[in-house]
């Protein structure tokens, strides 16, 4: 008996030891699969808010880029007048309601913003210049882009996406379009329901985007002095201080500042380089759920086993529901998600629609079906074709749609498009490609701009153009016989001016001289006869002389300018060498005469060419304040060449008006024999007067 009771004791003390052994492992098992499965439901559900984080900072970039592309935003960049300013705020006022974000505004290219969405608004962004952000400068250098900030106005974080607007040559940009949206939505909806702690950190370790509050704006590491100074000068995020956390990073371990303990999961943005996205798990809660009472067992090992049994049953179904519930707020997620992306979708001002790779319609938007006049069920299921004029449809079943579902890209095609009541719509339709996972592509997301008036307005620009250009032919004809009357009229002024000239000049060298010269000799007869009885009135005959030498001089010089004979009796190089060294015995310059060899001209062309240098003489003692003058005189080409340059004062020829012969006289001398002026100055770099002339004028 003592035997079996102990038999019956051995094996019930090992029954409760193989029992005990058995909860333990199984304890154990489960725990550690627990714990195993809580981490990949955290690190899922890490991913999911990764992704929708990251398809809501840029959600934007299409639509801004479709804004930028709006023709009115443009003419209020080239032409900012009242007019333009309220049709480009009217188009940012439809696309900030369609698109339920914070505000829409439009940028010069010196930051300053012309036309927004909120200028109504106490924290307006009219008239502020932001050309210190980021998104600007790059934008302007054709670069669109995404930028997370504290706005400096409305002190609202936001989600900046920035497009450059072009003109009608896309060279350079005229200015910057932007939208604005508030990531509010991100805490609320995204962060708030979870129990992790979720960061979005710059660069820099300042945390932006956060369901723990008060953590905001506060870094996940110490920053040095020169960061500080960095963050301050860029305005990103306010004016500071940007304290630390506290928090200590150990590789996937992080201590809290309470020395609680957390598992992260660090992921990186895409579209923001340097930005990530930190969830922050702590590991108690995990733990925690799992410290059964195991290690209070009582000596009823079998009740215990058996609770412990119970009990990892409703841990399961606990967990199995928790896990419903997770999948059923991700569904609703998606389905939020979807809605946004519905109602942007059919709210955006565009013509939007999708086809298959068989050119079936499959969606299109609200916009489409008013522009075109038809209902949804006339459209979805019908080739897009189907609705094409004839020459559109041949041509895009030919050439467009074959190469589209090929490359994944078309750009501004233009086709005609058959609305319901018959009347054609001129289309200008871009179009990307979407993919499977094979890399095929299987539908497209296109948007149709509606260019008829744009088409009809060029026809009717190139009829005036031809019209205008007819007109000028006709007109052009006009001034150029005009042109010829005035020429002939000018060359006859200009040749009964040298006549009279010439004539004036011989009555003065001759007759006027040949007097002057008998008075100057009966002075002298006259100073002689005197001096010995009448010395004063010898005087007086003396200084009669020399008056009489002097008007004998000017009357000479005065033959000289009006027609100097030597023009006419050894020809132009000789003229114009005589004319530099009366003009060097006059005034304090120096006056320098090079020529070539050359044939004897005609007498018109001659004396076109010595009026010329003539003038520029006269001007550049008059005006250049020069040391010295040069005159060259040679023949290159069959062409003679004549040039007079001083090293004076200069001028600004397009500033210079003419007055009297002048410039205007010299250009006049020039075109009556076939030939060309120049003249080319600038302030105290001297002036320089060219001019040619065919040898065979």
């Amino acid at each position: 008996m003592k035997k079996l009771r102990l038999i019956i004791i051995i094996l019930a003390l090992q029954a409760v030891l193989f029992a005990a052994i058995g909860a333990f492992l199984l304890f154990s098992s489960y725990q550690g699969a627990a714990i195993q499965k809580a981490e990949q439901q955290v690190l899922t559900k890490a991913l999911m808010v990764k992704r929708n984080l990251n398809s809501f900072l840029t959600q934007h970039i299409k639509p801004v880029r479709t804004l930028s592309r709006m023709e009115e935003l443009s003419r209020a960049l080239h032409r900012p007048d009242t007019r333009t300013l309220e049709q480009a705020n009217a188009i940012l006022d439809i696309f900030q309601a369609s698109l339920d974000v914070d505000v829409c505004y439009l940028m010069d290219r010196n930051g300053r913003t012309i036309a927004t969405s909120n200028r109504r608004d106490p924290d307006s962004f009219l008239h502020q210049n932001f050309a210190f952000r980021p998104y600007f400068q790059e934008a302007l250098h054709r670069q669109p882009m995404t930028y997370l900030a504290l706005g400096t106005t409305s002190h609202k974080r936001g989600v900046y996406s920035s497009h450059p607007v072009y003109g009608p040559e896309e060279s350079p940009p005229l200015g910057v379009a932007v939208i604005k949206a508030s990531i509010e939505y991100i805490e609320s909806e995204l962060l708030n329901a979870s129990e992790q702690v979720f960061l979005v950190t710059d660069p820099n370790g300042v945390i932006f985007i956060t369901n723990k509050q008060e953590w905001l704006y506060r870094t996940t590491k110490p920053l040095t002095q020169a960061t500080r100074r960095k963050l301050r000068d860029s305005k990103q995020f306010g004016p500071g201080p940007w304290q630390w956390t506290g928090l200590q990073f150990n590789g996937q371990n992080v201590r809290g500042p309470d020395d609680s303990v957390y598992a992260s999961y660090t992921r990186d943005i895409e579209s923001f380089p340097g930005w990530k996205l930190t969830f922050l798990h702590n590991t108690n809660r995990i733990s925690g759920l799992f410290q059964a009472p195991l290690f209070r067992i009582s000596s009823v090992f079998i009740l215990v086993f058996c609770c412990l049994i119970a009990l990892s049953v409703y841990l399961l179904y606990r967990r199995a529901g928790q896990e419903l519930n997770t999948r059923t707020r991700i569904e609703a997620e998606l389905r939020k998600s979807e809605d946004n992306y519905r109602s942007i979708y059919h709210n955006t001002p565009a013509m939007l629609h999708s086809i298959d790779a068989d050119y079936t319609l499959i969606s299109v938007s609200d916009y489409w079906l008013e522009a075109t006049g038809y209902e949804r069920d006339e459209v979805i299921g019908k080739k897009l074709t189907d609705f094409f004029s004839p020459e559109s449809k041949e041509l895009a079943e030919q050439t467009f749609l074959p190469s589209f579902f090929k490359t994944g890209k078309n750009q501004n095609i233009p086709y005609q498009l058959l609305k319901k009541n018959g009347t054609i719509m001129d289309i200008s339709l871009s179009c990307i490609g979407i993919q499977d996972e094979q890399g095929r592509i299987v539908r497209s997301l296109a948007i149709s701009v509606d260019v008829t008036d744009h088409n009809r307005a060029q026809q009717e620009l190139k009829e005036a153009k031809e019209a205008l250009s007819a007109y000028s032919k006709n007109l052009e004809q006009i001034v150029r016989e005009r042109t010829r009357e005035l020429k002939k009229l000018s060359s006859d002024i200009i040749s009964s001016q040298e006549k009279e000239r010439a004539a004036i000049s011989r009555e003065l060298h001759d007759e006027l001289g040949q007097m002057l010269t008998a008075l100057r000799m009966d002075s002298v007869w006259l100073e002689k006869q005197l001096r010995a009885g009448f010395p004063e009135a010898a005087e007086r005959a003396a200084v009669l002389g020399q008056n009489i030498d002097k008007t004998l001089d000017d009357v000479r010089t005065m033959s000289f300018q009006l027609r100097p004979g030597v023009l006419d009796d050894l020809g132009l190089v000789d003229a114009l060498e005589s004319l530099a060294l009366y003009y060097e015995k006059r005034v304090d310059m120096s006056f320098v005469f090079e020529h070539d060899d050359l044939y004897h001209l005609e007498a018109t062309a001659s004396t076109a060419v010595y009026r010329i240098v003539q003038e520029a003489l006269t001007n550049a003692v008059r005006h250049s304040r020069a040391s010295q003058v040069e005159i060259r005189l040679f023949a290159e080409n069959s062409t003679l060449c004549v040039e007079v340059t001083d090293d004076g004062q200069g001028f600004i020829p397009q500033k210079t008006r003419p007055s009297g012969f002048g410039i205007t006289g010299m250009q006049e001398r020039a075109d009556l024999i076939r030939g060309k002026l120049s003249i080319d100055s600038a302030p105290n770099q001297g002036t320089r007067i060219f001019c040619t002339l065919p040898l065979d004028t």
